[in-house]
């Protein structure tokens, strides 16, 4: 009997000839590895907007971090209440020795500022401006102060007189 005689004999399932699987599992690598990187990169982007939110309302960590703790912990209303106090002073401690060390990081910023800004061209120049501004205020625990580098070179800050003709 042969196979093209009897219907309900299936033949075994085979690969397809001459197919290869390295570009299949090639893709398979490359899709995961996106998936780490925008993982990583959501992640970053959600932290640093908090980080930022506590930096310009000081005010409202220690109720949120209160609130956390309260929870995991299981407090009662009035170690709920000592809690917050200790958050809210150390918080203002914390905020406090964040000013006090920014002029030790300002002029090894200005540092990175100069010696970048010297290698780039005309084109290159306002981009770096514009990005070092975004990490100045990062590490400004004042917002509301300058970005600008703590000394400008003499000549920029007081250009030369014109000569009268």
């Amino acid at each position: 009997m042969s196979t093209a005689q009897n219907p309900t004999m299936v033949p075994p399932l085979r690969s397809v000839p001459g197919r290869r699987r390295w570009p299949t599992i090639v893709l398979m690598i490359v899709v995961f590895a996106a998936g780490i990187a925008l993982g990583v990169g959501t992640s970053v982007l959600y932290y640093d907007q908090i980080s930022q939110y506590y930096r310009n309302h000081p005010e409202k960590f220690p109720d949120r971090f209160t609130a956390r703790l309260r929870d995991r912990l299981d407090l009662s209303s009035d170690q709920t209440k000592q809690v917050r106090e200790i958050v809210a002073q150390q918080w203002q401690a914390l905020q406090e020795a964040r000013r006090q060390a920014y002029p030790i990081f300002k002029p090894q910023l200005d540092q990175v500022d100069q010696q970048i800004s010297a290698l780039l061209n005309d084109r290159q120049k306002p981009k770096w401006d514009e990005y070092f501004a975004s990490i100045r205020r990062m590490y400004n625990p004042d917002r509301a102060a300058s970005t600008q580098p703590a000394s400008q070179p003499a000549e920029a800050a007081n250009p030369p007189a014109q000569p009268a003709n």
